[in-house]
């Protein structure tokens, strides 16, 4: 998703998880960030670099550029990254609330084996005695619940919210790949 995020007189163009960027940014900035647009573009990473390219000159730092919202709007549109202005997709991702189990079952998955998982590949008891492991999970818990919040629902949903066989099962159906 291609955003933009205002920070006093200063706009960030950048594409990824909107939540998480917001989020991160809160930690950077010293004056309150605030979303001004999110929208789904074909390619977001091209037109990233387009529309980095096409303000070079009002760029401050990194993705931070001085202009306002009217002017980094309408580079959408001069440079065909939104073809169709009638017709805009303008759209936040709609994640629920973070499951309260939510944190107890992410600590009793074994990610070791699943792609995108636990950066640290430690066992699940070996990540619960590991201090850092544990702050590292809960900063970045809605970034967890974001990638993972449709799984874990299915399975609250098909064991009828008994934690201990969705964790038991997940590691019997992941330990068989």
């Amino acid at each position: 998703m291609l955003y933009f995020i205002q920070a006093g007189n200063k706009i960030k163009i950048g594409k990824g998880m909107v939540p998480n960027r917001l989020r991160i940014a809160n930690t950077w900035s010293p004056e309150k960030p605030q979303l001004l647009l999110a929208i789904h573009v074909f390619n977001e990473h091209e037109a990233e670099k387009k529309l980095h390219a096409y303000f070079r000159k009002h760029r401050q730092n990194g993705e931070w550029f001085e202009i306002n919202f009217a002017t980094a709007f309408r580079a959408l549109l001069d440079l065909n990254i939104v073809p169709d202005v009638s017709q805009p997709i303008l759209e936040l991702p709609v994640i629920p609330p973070i499951h309260p189990e939510f944190r107890r079952w992410y600590l009793g998955v074994d990610w070791r084996v699943m792609p995108n998982g636990n950066p640290y590949l430690q066992s699940p008891e070996q990540v619960q005695n590991d201090q850092a492991a544990l702050k590292s999970i809960d900063t970045n818990l809605e970034d967890l619940w974001a990638r993972h919040y449709r799984e874990f629902e299915k399975a609250f949903a098909k064991y009828k919210g008994d934690l201990d066989a969705m964790i038991a099962i997940h590691q019997m159906a992941t330990s068989l790949k």
